[in-house]
């Protein structure tokens, strides 16, 4: 045989070898075509089930307003409208309560026979407070399981100073 044969032989080889690799793998057992179908319907299932939930999500209009939680009440904060009264004038403090949600916004008190003042930790009827003695008070609020933050007001006597005025001769 001559090289030239031996290369023609060896080309006509190498192409019925490719050629048989063609038709071999083209023609897949049963077994790894059930396989291959069930990983195209996973697929199938798992793209589907992910444009169903950004279609979902869409709908319900995510991150927007109103699908925030309702309102929880989680401060309450407590206003005086004063920081010092004068017992002999019969002045008083009076309190205003705020209650606020886990978003920092005001919401109404429901129940306003449900908040409780303490002054000098003794609950106080109604919502001002006035003394005969005089001193230093501390007050704080309560709403159901809320405490406000605790705040300070004092009682002062008024003194009146008698000026005698004396005159020289």
């Amino acid at each position: 045989m001559t090289k030239n044969s031996k290369t023609v032989l060896i080309s006509v080889g190498v192409i019925l070898f490719v050629f048989l690799l063609v038709i071999f793998m083209s023609k897949k057992p049963d077994s790894i075509k059930k396989i291959e179908q069930k990983i195209d319907e996973a697929n199938n299932t798992d793209q589907n089930s992910t444009v169903q939930a950004i279609k979902t999500a869409e709908n319900k209009n995510i991150g927007n307003e109103q699908e925030k939680l309702s309102s929880i009440p989680t401060k309450l904060k407590l206003i005086l409208s004063k920081k010092m009264i004068e017992v002999e004038k019969s002045d008083k403090v009076n309190f205003r309560i705020e209650l606020f949600d886990q978003y920092g916004k005001n919401m109404p008190i429901d129940n306003k026979d449900a908040i409780e003042i303490y002054v000098n930790n003794n609950k106080i009827n109604g919502d001002n407070f006035s003394t005969d003695k005089a001193g230093q008070y501390s007050v704080y609020a309560k709403y159901g399981n809320l405490y406000s933050t605790q705040m300070g007001f004092v009682a002062k006597k008024h003194i009146y100073l008698k000026i005698r005025y004396w005159r020289r001769k």
